[in-house]
């Protein structure tokens, strides 16, 4: 409730004092410095895809995110059940448990490691 209170504040602020340039301006500029202006021609998707993948700094980011949402879904799938079976633990209790300590954790390391 903090959190989601605090994201709108700041929304209302943004929307208050964050003023977005009239569509074309960014153009206009660029005539009266003398550059031609150049037209934005969408690219094929597969092209894109190909120009995408074809760079580590995209694959790499990729990869550690589907390794990290893998992890997340084994320990939020598997560890309550584990937990219920092992340690006797009431479905709720075993869910509680197994999400609590990962989540408290994840809290601290992004507040301490930025």
């Amino acid at each position: 409730m903090i959190f989601g209170g605090c994201g709108v504040l700041l929304g209302l602020a943004l929307q208050r004092f964050l003023k977005e340039p009239e569509r074309g301006a960014a153009d206009l500029a660029d005539l009266a410095a003398g550059e031609v202006p150049h037209k934005h021609v969408r690219m094929p998707f597969a092209e894109f895809a190909r120009v995408i993948l074809g760079r580590p700094t995209a694959r790499l980011p990729m990869a550690a995110f589907l390794c990290q949402n893998f992890m997340a879904m084994v320990l939020f799938t598997w560890m309550p059940t584990f937990l219920y079976e092992k340690f006797h633990l009431n479905p709720a209790m075993a869910g509680l448990t197994a999400t609590l300590y990962i989540q408290t954790a994840s809290l601290i390391g992004s507040v301490a490691g930025g």
